[in-house]
């Protein structure tokens, strides 16, 4: 995944998580969220963005969502591969939708289709298509569907400050102030670095902190950082040891330090180090199973 990417798959999973059953009420009217469908079902090379168990015109089903920022040549088949894998595992219809981001005017549409060298179909997939900027903004402000109101900025004819206004206007009469977070996420990814956004939303700042999102990326975030530092802890204590006692090794130690090796592999490595006697032991123990 690119850097540009991340912020808006972080946005989203936020938001999905924040707003459930908003999104299956938009995609599938009068069906109730039961839950998350287990993701052990996905292959090693391959993760759906949002799966849920729903129940709907008295059936169960599993709601598939893959959101996307631009044209992917390969949708139709991601769509398809995550579509049959979830039926597999769960033996359930599985209802596909695949929601853009961003206006782009190449996009993949539905069906996606498998066919035989003779042109027979072998395969088929009937797909939904969401454009947001097709969306009209009071969508997402009817009754049900106010989780959704963070995606207010990438509606139709949005306009920066007034949606933005309209987003947290709307979020403070529905008594949703745990979205404000995930609305200032979508708002500053579409409309850029703005002063006039940042001041916005630190008038909203002591409010923001208070919500369990918030604190729950502080919480991530802190970790996350802990984690960096500990790691880059162990790979300058590893480089500075072998600098001082086999000044010889240190071409090989930066090398073992390129690789990213787990903390555990990394502290194992010291560990033996400091043990090492000899040019040949320290060898050993530096380039043990990398």
């Amino acid at each position: 995944m690119n850097n540009t990417q991340k912020p808006w798959d972080d946005s989203m999973k936020l938001l999905v998580r924040q707003s459930s059953q908003s999104l299956v009420s938009f995609l599938l009217p009068n069906a109730m969220f039961q839950g998350n469908v287990d993701r052990e079902l996905q292959a090693s090379s391959v993760t759906a963005d949002t799966l849920f168990e729903v129940t709907w015109q008295e059936e169960q089903v599993v709601l598939h969502v893959e959101f996307q920022r631009h044209y992917d040549k390969n949708m139709g088949r991601r769509l398809w591969h995550y579509n049959a894998l979830t039926n597999i595992h769960t033996t359930l219809p599985v209802h596909s939708v695949v929601i853009y981001l961003l206006k782009d005017e190449k996009l993949v549409q539905s069906p996606y289709v498998i066919n035989l060298p003779d042109g027979r179909p072998t395969q088929r997939l009937d797909f939904e298509t969401i454009k947001l900027w097709e969306i009209p903004p009071e969508t997402f402000e009817q009754e049900g569907l106010v989780g959704l109101l963070p995606l207010l900025p990438l509606t139709k004819d949005s306009k920066e400050v007034e949606t933005v206004e309209r987003m947290i206007d709307g979020m403070e009469k529905a008594g949703r102030r745990d979205l404000f977070l995930v609305g200032y996420g979508v708002s500053a990814l579409v409309f850029g670095d703005s002063e006039w956004l940042k001041e916005r939303f630190s008038v909203l700042h002591d409010i923001l902190k208070d919500t369990w999102p918030f604190q729950e990326v502080r919480k991530e975030g802190l970790e996350e950082g802990l984690q960096q530092g500990l790691q880059q802890g162990l790979e300058r204590g590893l480089l500075q040891f072998v600098e001082t006692r086999f000044p010889t090794l240190l071409t090989s130690a930066k090398w073992v330090v390129e690789q990213k090796l787990p903390m555990e592999q990394l502290e194992k490595k010291l560990n033996a180090l400091y043990q090492a006697n000899t040019i040949e032991e320290a060898t050993a123990a530096l380039l043990a199973n990398s």
